[in-house]
Order: structure tokens, then C-alpha cells, then sequence
């Protein structure tokens, strides 16, 4: 274990998903407020960004073994380009949200392959460092409705100068040992021709497609049932400290379960979460059930990375997992957020609920045909 890398990754994590809790939940809400137009297309950049330049960004990194420059120009960029989206007129809106959806593209991927690198691929270990993003996120969401409530608005203002802490602690981010680069073509090659990868991949981007846009739309849900939104937040609050609690204890889990028993059991128990959410309408039921979520995402992430670690060869750390953000966080939450979208706005809420349920069996078979493959695990590179 790279004790002098690790000690660093909480605040690594703590902080960007902090910056990432002020901005998410807020962005389409202050473009509204400013009268920016084509809310759509914006919206959909950063997932855009992560399948077209995911992998790019993966195999710059592994290519010039150049991460602490990377994390700390992207880093850097992505504070310029979020005060940016922030301030500027809406006429110039499309090239701040271009600027910040391609600089924010690696920097995720680059810190769960830092992480994994921090603890020599134990990723029972991994799942104690992740968390701290979740405690982030959490805290950054509180922060900025409260920056809101004193300021009349301001997230993402508040988002900016968290990134700049970002870059300031890159600055002083240590270098992770790697491999020597001239094995990279090789390892690109067996990443992108191994099938196993490719189910891996395909089945992550279905499970968290359904489960992005139940999230997106959760509050929308709570609305529509004419609850408080104070019930929103309460369950939001649940599910993320469950998810906290569930990686807390990534180790126990992945000593006493493959990562593909976990996978599995993640798609099922996400099944169990939305067909429930089909049913009730009670508040404390609903914040059951997103203590569910919190159990299925905690499972699902931390199983996930350790399936794409164990598929990557050891000369493409970073490009593995470029590719694992490419297909969730690019395709999955891309395509599941216009899907849920244009289903709420035909059917309503209950109706993408319907969808998520049969959507998330499809992941949970493929889980399951995944889980049977592995069987007699091989690992690659």
C-alpha cells in the first residue's frame, strides 16, 4: 500500500464530489433562473463528453504517465469553466458548459485508478476511500441550498471555489508508481477485445441508466404525491449514508463475495428497490426504499470498479477505468436521463418506475449470465 498516496485519496474524494454536490443539483435550476435556452443539450455535454472523450483522457493518462499535470489542468479548468457557466452572458453559455464537461471528464476515472493504485488494487480497501465522496457529495448538496437560501442563488459560484481548493491540493498530490508505457498498445488491445470487459461494461450502463433516471426524477416523484420536499431530502440523506455504510464495509463484502456475486447481488436488490417504488406512496416507505438505493449503489460501485480493475492490464490502469466511466457515467446516464425524461413526460413518474423495474431485470440477467462466466475467474494482462 502507498501509504503517502492514500492518506490523501479521502480528501481527493471529499472534496471533489463535494464541488460535484453543489453543482448537480443545482445546474439546470440557475440555468432556468439566468433564461438560458436549450437546457437540453447543455444538460446532456457532460454525458456526452464521458463516451467521447472518457477513453481519450484514459489513454492520455496512461500514455504519459502524466497524471498529477492532468489532475491539476483539468482541475484548474474546470474551476475557470464552472465560475464561467456561472457568470457569463447566455449567449456565451454553450462554450462554458463545452469547456467544463470535456476538463471534468478525467478527473473521476484518474482518482479511482489513483485510488486503486494507492492500495495495490485491494478494492476492499478502495471501497473506504470512495466513500469520502459520498460524504462529500452529501455535504456539498447541504452547503449549496444553504449558500441558495443566504445569497438568492449561487451554487455554482460556491462549486467554482471549491474546484479551485481542488486544484490547490493537486498541487501537492504525491506521484503514484506506474508501469513503463512501452506495453501500453498491447494493453489497449486486450482491453478493448476482451469480451468479458464488454459485458461487464454493457451491463453496468444499463443498471445505472435505470438508476440515474430514478434519481433525477426522484424529487419530481415526491412532488407529484404532494409530500414535502423535506421528505426529499430526509430520504436522499438515508440512502447516502446507507451507501456510505456499504462502503465502509467494501471489504467485508468482496472477502466474503466475489465481485461478481456482488454485482449480482446489486442488480437484484436495485429490482427489489424500484418495483417497491411502484407500490408506495407512504413517506416512510419511500424512505425505505431509498435506503435500498443507497444498499444497490454502494454494492454496485464498488463491485464494478474491482470487475473493470481485475480486466485491465496493469500498463492501463487509468484507460479501464476511463472506459468504466464511459459506459456509466457517459452512456448510461446519458441515454437513462432522456429516457426518463420523455417517459414522465407521457406517463409520469409511475410509469418510469415500470421502466426501471424491467430495464433492471435486463441487468440482473446479465449479472447473473456475467456471474456464471466468471465462474473460474481469468484475469487479463
Amino acid at each position: 500500500m502507498s501509504k503517502s498516496l492514500v492518506r490523501w485519496m479521502p480528501l481527493v474524494y471529499g472534496i471533489s464530489f463535494f464541488a460535484l454536490g453543489c453543482s448537480s443539483p443545482y445546474l439546470a435550476l440557475e440555468l432556468q433562473e439566468r433564461g438560458v435556452t436549450e437546457l437540453s443539450l447543455l444538460l446532456a455535454f457532460p454525458a456526452i463528453c464521458n463516451v467521447l472523450l472518457g477513453p481519450i483522457w484514459g489513454i492520455v493518462a496512461d500514455a504519459t504517465k502524466a497524471w498529477g499535470l492532468l489532475f491539476r489542468l483539468c482541475s484548474f479548468l474546470t474551476c475557470l469553466s464552472m465560475l464561467a457557466v456561472a457568470l457569463v452572458d447566455p449567449l456565451w453559455m454553450f462554450w462554458a458548459v463545452l469547456v467544463w464537461s470535456v476538463s471534468r471528464t478525467p478527473l473521476w476515472p484518474l482518482s479511482d485508478a489513483l485510488a486503486l493504485e494507492s492500495v495495490e488494487g485491494d478494492v476492499g480497501q478502495y471501497g473506504r476511500l470512495r466513500l469520502w465522496g459520498s460524504v462529500g457529495f452529501m455535504l456539498g448538496v447541504i452547503a449549496a441550498s444553504g449558500f441558495r437560501t443566504v445569497f438568492g442563488g449561487a451554487a455554482l459560484i460556491l462549486a467554482s471555489g471549491v474546484w479551485l481548493a481542488f486544484f490547490m491540493l493537486t498541487l501537492f498530490l504525491p506521484s503514484p508508481k506506474q508501469m513503463p508505457p512501452q506495453n501500453l498498445t498491447r494493453a489497449l488491445k486486450v482491453l478493448i477485445s476482451d469480451p468479458i470487459l464488454a459485458l461487464i461494461l454493457m451491463t453496468s450502463a444499463l443498471h445505472f441508466g435505470a438508476h440515474f433516471a430514478a434519481s433525477t426524477f426522484f424529487s419530481t416523484h415526491i412532488q407529484s404525491m404532494g409530500l414535502s420536499d423535506n421528505w426529499t431530502g430526509a430520504s436522499i440523506g438515508l440512502g447516502i449514508l446507507v451507501e456510505i455504510g456499504v462502503m465502509a464495509q467494501g471489504n467485508w463484502f468482496l472477502k466474503r463475495f466475489s465481485a461478481a456475486q456482488c454485482f449480482t447481488i446489486a442488480s437484484g436488490v436495485a429490482v427489489i428497490r424500484w418495483s417497491l417504488m411502484t407500490l408506495v406512496s407512504a413517506p416512510l416507505a419511500i424512505m425505505a426504499t431509498r435506503g435500498l438505493h443507497g444498499m444497490s449503489f454502494g454494492l454496485f460501485w464498488i463491485s464494478v470498479v474491482a470487475l473493470v480493475s481485475m480486466r485491465s492490464p496493469s500498463e492501463a490502469p487509468a484507460s479501464g477505468q476511463a472506459l468504466l466511466g464511459a459506459s456509466v457515467g457517459g452512456l448510461g446516464a446519458g441515454v437513462g436521463v432522456y429516457w426518463g425524461a420523455r417517459i414522465v413526460e407521457n406517463g409520469g413518474t409511475w410509469a418510469m418506475y415500470d421502466w426501471a423495474v424491467n430495464i433492471g431485470i435486463c441487468a440482473f440477467v446479465l449479472a447473473g449470465g456475467l456471474l456464471w462466466l466468471l465462474s473460474k475467474p481469468i484475469r487479463t494482462g
